[in-house]
């Protein structure tokens, strides 16, 4: 199953909102996981499963991965996760299995991608 992600190669333009969670994750002092999930969440989340969310990241220690991730997207080719990506979808394009593709219309980062499939 694929839901609501990619496998970005760098030689297509990434949306605004990535852009934007890719430059909040660098430049934010604060990185609030439980809000940050409910920022992207259709409706509002109750506050103990933003609590929830959050309970696993106790300091901003434990954020490090969370906080790193959206710069390891390769946004253009000279990013080292280029040929990996590329090998890896030459690898899906002779993948004869079935699969479940499942794309939320209203992500404000994957919207649409399921187009670029």
């Amino acid at each position: 199953m694929v839901a609501n992600t990619g496998l970005p190669t760098g030689n297509a333009k990434v949306s605004k909102a990535f852009s934007a969670w890719r430059d909040f994750s660098i430049q934010s002092e604060q990185f609030p996981i439980g809000d940050i999930v409910n920022g992207g969440s259709l409706g509002r989340l109750s506050q103990a499963t933003i609590d929830a969310y959050s309970s696993p990241f106790p300091d901003d220690i434990y954020k490090a991965g969370a906080r790193i991730f959206p710069t390891l997207v390769p946004i253009s080719p000279d990013y080292p996760a280029h040929q990996d990506n590329l090998a890896t979808w030459e690898t899906l394009f002779k993948f004869v299995k079935p699969v479940l593709c499942a794309f939320s219309d209203s992500g404000p980062i994957t919207k649409g991608e399921r187009r670029s499939l």
